[in-house]
């Protein structure tokens, strides 16, 4: 990783922690929805594949 990002200097595992904080928040469910989005768990999606 530390090659890949060589000039990034944010190579660590921060960015990815603040990604993950922001799809898990509720702001960011929100937005999907007011998008059009329909928001399904794991199960559910097996559950529809399955059929």
């Amino acid at each position: 990783m530390r090659g890949a990002t060589w000039d990034h200097p944010d190579w660590g595992a921060a960015w990815r922690q603040a990604d993950f904080d922001l799809i898990r928040s509720e702001t960011f469910r929100q937005f999907l929805k007011s998008q059009g989005f329909v928001l399904i768990t794991w199960r559910e999606l097996a559950a529809a594949r399955s059929r």
